[in-house]
Order: structure tokens, then sequence, then C-alpha cells
């Protein structure tokens, strides 16, 4: 009987809300193996996950240089692109064979930020979202954040079930540019609140649409039976001309991990992988991981992360850091060598005058 109440709620877009989790990876876990949903991601879980489904004012939040803005409005899409667009709900997951994605969206006009006292540029930003209901009760659910490029107008408006610009919506809330994600805890109590902070990809979208609508989508693909690992970047150390040393540190979270490290130098496209040292991580402790790269050019700026895959297929990864080899010195020429230079020099002077002074 609760089971078809809550199917009637989602449905008609009753009240729902959805449990997360205070703690987060800061990369983005995908799973290769288990129940294929329609949208062609896969997932652990048999049967329904969802996460959120708040109806109502303050129900998320946008923290702008550690200001609360109240976000303009949120919502979901079905993949069959059905929308409402009165509908303040913000389901995302799989339920009874069909898949949500939501989105949250912030009103940036001068006039509402300076409401708040917020200013230019914007150097931070957390998404805050509350946690009401869920399923499971136990368990994780992976909420990744993407950019979204579907104009405001197009989103805010109703689509009935099947529609094709509905269902491009649907595509576009999960596919965009990587923002972060959050880790959703069925445990928690309804009243949670989850702080999800943005990365330097999403600050830099939210300067940009400075003075018109910011908007946040979600996707909830995967279901884990405990939390993905942790990764954390450290910096790099032992840098030379063509060597460096990479740092960071791996929580396995009771689930054997690899990890390696990924490098390069393009910030954002890091195309070259190395193992760590330990490579497999085990047991819920923060293990220390480190990797000597070789064959690095002088002069240049190199940036890395952590990897960590854990053997649910789930990865995250440690933000980027970066560091610069150094500048190879130009070679010294020993006092010995100049003082031959010198000999050498002089005696050329000499055999030239003494031709010279024969012409002569």
């Amino acid at each position: 009987m609760k089971k078809l109440f809550f199917i009637l709620i989602v449905l008609f877009s009753s009240t729902i809300i959805i449990n997360a989790q205070t703690t987060y990876p800061t990369g983005d876990p995908t799973l290769p193996f288990g129940q294929l949903g329609i949208s062609g991601q896969q997932t652990t879980r048999s049967g329904d996950f969802y996460i959120f489904g708040w109806s109502g004012d303050n129900a998320t939040w946008i923290v702008l240089n550690g200001v609360e803005v109240p976000s303009l409005k949120q919502g979901w899409y079905l993949d069959n692109g059905q929308h409402t667009v009165t509908n303040a709900n913000y389901i995302c997951g799989f339920v009874t064979n069909e898949y949500y994605r939501d989105f949250i969206t912030a009103d940036l006009s001068n006039s509402n930020l300076s409401g708040y006292g917020i200013t230019a540029p914007i150097t931070s930003a957390v998404l805050r979202t509350t946690k009401f209901t869920s399923i499971p009760d136990t368990g994780y659910a992976v909420w990744d954040l993407h950019s979204v490029s579907t104009r405001w107008d197009t989103i805010n408006t109703s689509y009935s079930a099947g529609s094709t610009t509905g269902q491009a919506v649907f595509n576009d809330l999960g596919t965009g540019s990587y923002y972060g994600n959050g880790v959703i805890d069925g445990s928690l109590p309804t009243t949670a609140i989850i702080e999800t902070p943005l990365n330097a990809v999403a600050i830099a979208d939210i300067n940009a649409a400075l003075g018109g609508i910011f908007v946040i989508g979600g996707r909830s693909d995967d279901f884990l039976p405990n939390p993905p690992p942790t990764a954390v970047t450290l910096a790099a150390t032992n840098v030379a001309g063509t060597t460096a040393t990479l740092n960071g540190t791996v929580n396995a979270n009771g689930s054997s991990t690899d990890v390696t490290f990924i490098y390069g130098t393009t910030s954002g496209s890091l195309n070259q992988t190395i193992n760590a040292v330990p490579y497999t991580v085990t047991g819920s402790t923060t293990t220390a991981v480190m990797a000597d790269v070789t064959g690095l050019t002088s002069g240049e700026t190199y940036y890395f992360q952590v990897r960590a895959e854990n053997i649910y297929g789930a990865v995250v990864y440690g933000l980027e850091m970066e560091f610069t080899t150094e500048v190879a010195p130009t070679p010294s020429v020993p006092l010995s060598d100049w003082a031959i230079y010198i000999a050498i020099m002089l005696i050329g002077i000499a055999i030239f005058y003494r031709f010279k002074t024969r012409i002569a």
C-alpha cells in the first residue's frame, strides 16, 4: 500500500522528499553492471531508488560567496519528456521503470544579488538541498551535477509524455560540464540538509551567467551498497626538471579500490596515467598514495588528479592540482676550460698580427 501511495505521489506531482549525505566524493561515480534502465545507465540495484522530492518553497539554496540565496525554482523531467511547470519536486533517480532527472535554478540578476549583499565576482558556490524520504532507506545513491545548455524559457515549460523537446531537456540535464556530486545516504533523517560544493567549472559558469538565470542539472543513475571511495589530491613533491612525485590520499570505505594518477599539460584534459603506490587500497581508513613520474619536460606546467575505482566500478577523482617542473640550468664552463679557450684566442691573435706584419 505504501509503495502504491508513493507511485501515485510521483505521477501526480505531490509532495515527496528524499535523502542525502553530508559527505561526498570529489569525482563522478559510474557503475558498469547490474540493472539496465531506460536511459541506458546501469545500477547494482534491481528495484527503485531515488533522491529528493520536496514540494514547496525554501527547499533548495545556492550559497554564493558565503551568502545563502533561495533557488528560483526546482523540478524534474521524466525520460519520456514529461514535465509539469508547477511541480516543485526535484526527484532524481529510477522509479517504476522510468528515470527522473532534476534541475535547480538561481536568479543571478543584479537586483537579486545586491538584495543579498553579494557582489561579483563569485569565488565560491555551494548547493544546499533538503532531504525528506527515499527509496531505499539504506544504501547510497549518487547525485551528479552538470551544466545545462537548454534555454531557461524552454526548461520552464510543461511537456506531455512523448514530447521530443521534453526528452531533449531530460538528456541535457545530465550530460553537460561536470559540477561535482553528492552521495545520498538513505539512513539520514528527513530534515537533513545536504551541502555540495560546486567546482571551479561551475563557478566560472556562474560568473558568466551573472545578470540572468543559472541552471544546474542533476542525475542519479547509480546505487551502491557501500559509500564510494573518497579521494584527495595533495601537492606534488620532489619536483625537478623532468621528474616529480604525485601525492594523494584514498579511503576505500570498505570496498577494495584500485588507485591511479592521471596527469597532463592541459587542465581538464589529462591524458596520461600511472599506477599509484600502493595500487590497491582496502579497509575504511585514509591511506597515503603516491607515484613517481619521469620523462617530463623542464619548465612545463603539469596538472594531475588522483583516481580511485572500487570493485563495484564506482570511480571518484580528487581535485585537480598543478606543478611546474624546474627549468634546466645553462651548462657552466669549468674554469680550466676557460683558460684553454683564452689561450687559444691569444695564440690566434698573435698569429694574426704576425701574419699581418709580414704582409706589410
